[in-house]
């Protein structure tokens, strides 16, 4: 059995979290080249902050969950992304019905960028 102190996993955390953090800034200028490419590193780290804060604030603990909010928040803008968000429920606005009502925005962004765009256009479901 291994043992780790208390210390060495705040070091351990500090370590994931870190990582994580350069992982979601590659993925954000990839996909959002416009909105978040642009911006000057600094305003990226600062962006991802507040990602993490809103996502901490949201009960969001998986990596999946906080990538999904990520998009969420650079695609439609943190206003828009929390306009939508409450307009669920408060009785389901516990961590998991969060997760729900995000995938359920993404879904029905990506329906509205179907319509627009016309049939052809391929976009995945979110799942």
């Amino acid at each position: 059995m291994i043992r780790m102190s208390p210390l060495q996993m705040r070091i351990l955390g500090a370590a994931a979290t870190a990582s994580f953090q350069r992982r979601l800034e590659v993925h954000l200028q990839s996909h959002f080249p416009e909105a978040f490419g642009a911006l000057a590193p600094t305003a990226r780290r600062q962006e991802i902050a507040a990602i993490l804060h809103y996502a901490e604030r949201l009960g969001l603990a998986s990596e999946l969950d906080v990538s999904l909010l990520a998009n969420l928040y650079v695609g439609l803008g943190p206003d828009l992304l929390f306009e939508a968000l409450n307009q669920v429920p408060d009785d389901s606005f516990d961590a998991a019905g969060r997760v729900v009502a995000m995938k359920q925005l993404a879904d029905d962004c990506i329906g509205w960028l179907r319509a627009r765009a016309g049939a052809e256009m391929a976009l995945p479901r979110v799942r």
